[in-house]
């Protein structure tokens, strides 16, 4: 393949376990003698940015790290300019597997990504990559995604008041960085509250962060992560007493915090289901009255819980 150039980035404690000049020499058998093959060492891994800045002519980038202390498997991050978008790869190594193949099998699996069609060694490697696959067809948990829908059921419940409700909640997600993602959305419950006769209805629209410690690239369709964010809860409260000749109207809107943890598992490369739970507090409670008489009281907090459906892109 004349001219291509991959550059390869790896941490530099990570580059034990492997022979990085088995790895260049397999990667130019495939691309051929002209391709530009470098391999540079960081401190540490960097974001999707920061590597495509510091190869700008480059036709493919690659980061590479272990997933695992015992250095068996191996996580290749991969760009590739012509279809301008990340591919993520596993390798898994037998502890017996000399460094010299484990490159070569690297050297082989991303120089193949880079070329039209697999080339592969016919001896000395016993895991050759699988083909690539179309995002639809990729196996759970190995699909880099960009951002996120989600459409969940949800429950709640007023801790020391009345907040009783259930309805939806929507939220989409724009990955920042590996394990960081900007959420937004907003959510509909209706409840009711008994000691006023009256029903609820809230709705609530925020923006925070999603941080995901464990995530799909690393651990197969398992992710876990801690949420937090803000917004505002619009409330809408209506009394209809046996004396009364029409309902009473009355609604207040104040700022909304939120922190939650949720756990998700990929049924499919692109579709998950997740449950989590967590807690909101507004400022300032709702006091009810009717007939001057304080009844009811919406309180600070309130404990959340919800289950749905998420679509990655």
């Amino acid at each position: 393949m004349s001219g291509a150039g991959l550059i390869i980035f790896i941490v530099a404690n990570e580059v034990s376990g492997l022979s990085l000049p088995a790895l260049k020499h397999a990667a130019s058998e495939v691309l051929g003698a002209e391709a530009t093959i470098r391999i540079e060492t960081m401190p540490a891994k960097g974001d999707d940015s920061a590597l495509l800045e510091l190869a700008p002519q480059a036709d493919s980038v690659a980061e590479l790290w272990w997933t695992d202390d015992s250095r068996q498997t191996i996580y290749l991050h991969f760009f590739l300019k012509s279809r301008g978008r990340w591919i993520d790869r596993k390798i898994t190594f037998d502890p017996s597997d000399a460094d010299a193949e484990r490159g070569r099998t690297l050297g082989f699996a991303l120089s193949s990504m880079l070329v039209s069609e697999q080339v592969l060694p016919t001896a000395g490697v016993r895991r050759p990559l699988q083909p690539e696959l179309a995002p639809a067809d990729r196996a759970p948990g190995n699909v880099p995604s960009g951002y996120s829908l989600g459409l969940a059921g949800l429950l709640s419940t007023g801790i020391a008041g009345f907040a009783n409700g259930g309805g939806a909640l929507a939220d989409m997600q724009l990955r920042l960085s590996a394990p960081l993602w900007l959420r937004f959305g907003g959510s509909l419950r209706f409840g009711d509250i008994p000691p006023a006769q009256a029903t609820s209805r809230d709705i609530v629209a925020f923006a925070g962060i999603s941080w995901r410690p464990v995530s799909r690239e690393t651990t197969g369709p398992w992710s876990f992560g801690i949420n937090a964010g803000a917004g505002v809860d619009w409330l809408w409260v209506t009394h209809l007493s046996e004396d009364d000749t029409e309902p009473a109207h009355r609604s207040s809107w104040f700022p909304v915090f939120h922190s939650l943890v949720d756990l998700e598992f990929a049924l499919s490369a692109g579709t998950s289901i997740f449950a989590g739970a967590g807690a909101e507090f507004a400022l300032g409670r709702t006091e009810i009255y009717t007939q001057n008489r304080l009844v009811a009281v919406v309180p600070v907090a309130r404990a959340v819980g919800f289950l749905g459906i998420r679509t990655l892109f």
